[in-house]
């Protein structure tokens, strides 16, 4: 160990792509503004973008791919000044390796042939601060720190992200610190603890092929589904048809559970929907919804 990191590169499952840094962040530490961009992982690859405001005016640019390759996963970036000019050659890049890979934290290393030892540290905390660490020498010393706060839709435990860019369904992740995937995949499938987020009543039959309907007596809503996946704590899925829409074909939801060290991870498409006027405004008022509602099991307590 040195300046408190592991040196050698993560081999194989060891590094796991940090989905969770996806999604837009801001600091404002005047006089110093910083914002960072990140996209979901597609391939095994994350690109982003951080822009360095000081006083003003821009101080730096840089453009980052997080990527696996056979020998690990890599960080590579690309430095560019207020005009634009690179300040690595026009083929090189900075490039660091993943050496500690943990729940909301991980930690790269510069090359040694590229400069002085070097880590980044990203790690997001209980509270949502994104806080992001540059460090240098043995012993440690961070020579750049910055806590970014997540803007809207990005990936705060508790709250429920839309992610992917597929106009044919809808994606949204949900973090749930306080529920394994075993509470989870029950608060969708049992009545008692639907109605603590989402519908008021259920009648659920907990088998391929069951049924399940759920109701909102007040707006007189009722949802007809068919269960056409059951495996607890893992996946659920079902068919979506309203009982006021009967000439609306069916759409299907599937709900799948996975453990993290703090809790669940819940991953729900919805769809498909037409590529038409109406469609995309289905995708988008089924966008609102699910927000809304697993936000709501987002903030239950055990």
């Amino acid at each position: 160990m040195t300046s408190g990191y592991p040196n050698e590169p993560l081999k194989g499952e060891q590094a796991q792509m940090p989905e969770w840094l996806t999604g837009a962040w801001l600091e404002t530490a005047d006089p110093r503004r910083c914002d960072e961009l990140w996209t979901r992982s597609a391939g095994d690859n994350m690109a982003g973008v951080f822009k360095w405001m000081q006083d003003g005016a821009p101080r730096m640019y840089e453009l980052m791919i997080i990527e696996r390759r056979e020998n690990g996963i890599q960080l590579h970036l690309k430095h560019f000044g207020p005009d634009l000019v690179g300040f690595e050659e026009k083929d090189e890049s900075e490039v660091l390796d993943m050496v500690l890979c943990e729940e909301n934290r991980f930690v790269c290393k510069r090359r040694p042939q590229l400069g002085d030892p070097l880590w980044i540290e990203y790690r997001l905390t209980v509270e949502g601060t994104l806080v992001v660490e540059v460090v240098q020498s043995d012993p440690p010393k961070p020579f750049l720190r910055f806590e970014f706060v997540a803007l809207t839709d990005s990936p705060v435990p508790g709250s429920p992200v839309i992610v992917g860019e597929d106009p044919t369904r809808l994606e949204v992740d949900l973090r749930i610190p306080q529920l394994s995937p075993s509470e989870a995949f029950a608060h969708f499938t049992e009545p008692d603890l639907l109605s603590r987020w989402w519908a008021p009543e259920g009648h659920i039959e907990p088998r391929i092929g069951g049924a399940y309907r759920l109701a909102w007596p007040e707006q007189e809503w009722q949802l007809n589904g068919e269960v056409r996946s059951w495996s607890p704590g893992t996946e659920f899925a079902f068919a979506w048809s309203w009982a006021h829409e009967p000439d609306q074909p069916p759409s299907h939801v599937t709900v799948r559970f996975e453990p993290s060290e703090k809790g669940c991870h819940v991953r729900l498409t919805h769809g498909p929907y037409e590529q038409t006027e109406e469609g995309r405004a289905l995708r988008d008022e089924h966008a609102s919804g699910w927000k809304h509602f697993l936000a709501q099991l987002g903030s239950l307590r055990p």
